[in-house]
């Protein structure tokens, strides 16, 4: 079975047939297995009046990498107390989580990812975030994933409390390296307004120096339509188009010096 993801996809399949609408896509589409061993099915929305999709998680993992799902999955809120409940009869029924039908695992509901560009289905990019909370491999395991799907996963991140976990999954496999290497010798002079403030996002939120001093200074010395002009409207309201200007200048830049 071919892993969907955000980026390093394999060749195309034959295309499916072609549904009505968003919500028909919605409903054909089964759940996501990021684990194997889940003992719960998160749904995801980008709004309350959205199907959603759902993955299959480990409740754990979630909880080890993300303050936000630590106190959803915990405590005194109503999703703790069913998912506990729905644990000890499951534990009674079966040998092991794996063993469990979907069907049967407890369900949790969240709303909105964070203000990511505009993207035809929120379902891959939440797959791909929910994978580096478990520690597993994006796309092929091998490439780094393209500037924007980094950013994008980085505002999800930052959205559910989840940063540092993420920001060390990104440094330990060199993803922001390699897109340095992949980049060399472009001047970051030469980069679109857009690309400069999603590496600029990128290396705040991911607490890499090289990007956050570099792109900070392109900005200042540069400067930005959006500057000049507050009517500007930017293609998909994505987070990295509302850094303010003081972030953009000097704190930013003070927080990538050495």
């Amino acid at each position: 079975m071919t892993r969907e993801s955000l980026f390093g996809a394999p060749p195309a399949s034959p295309a499916a047939p072609t549904l009505n609408n968003k919500e028909d896509a919605q409903a054909e589409a089964g759940p996501t297995v990021v684990s194997d061993n889940g003992d719960l099915l998160l749904r995801v929305k980008e709004d309350d009046d959205q199907e959603g999709f759902l993955y299959r998680v480990e409740s754990n993992r979630l909880r080890e990498a993300s303050s936000y799902f630590e106190k959803l999955l915990s405590g005194g809120f109503s999703e703790a107390a069913n998912v506990a409940v729905h644990h000890e009869r499951l534990r009674k029924q079966y040998s092991t989580m794996a063993d469990v039908p979907l069907d049967e695992l407890p369900e949790v509901t969240i709303v909105d990812i964070g203000r990511t560009s505009k993207v035809s289905t929120i379902k891959l990019i939440t797959a791909d975030f929910l994978r580096a909370l478990h520690k597993q491999p994006l796309g092929n395991g091998k490439d780094a994933p393209p500037v924007t799907n980094m950013a994008n996963l980085a505002i999800v991140a930052d959205r559910f409390d989840a940063l540092d976990t993420f920001s060390q999954f990104v440094h330990q496999r060199k993803y922001l390296q390699m897109i340095d290497a992949k980049t060399k010798g472009k001047t970051a002079a030469s980069l679109p307004e857009e690309r400069v403030r999603q590496k600029l996002l990128i290396g705040a939120l991911l607490n890499y120096p090289p990007w956050t001093k570099l792109y900070s200074k392109r900005l200042i010395l540069g400067g930005s339509e959006r500057w000049n002009n507050e009517a500007i409207e930017e293609s998909g309201g994505a987070l990295w188009w509302d850094i303010s200007a003081g972030i953009e200048g000097k704190k930013l830049l003070d927080k990538g010096a050495p």
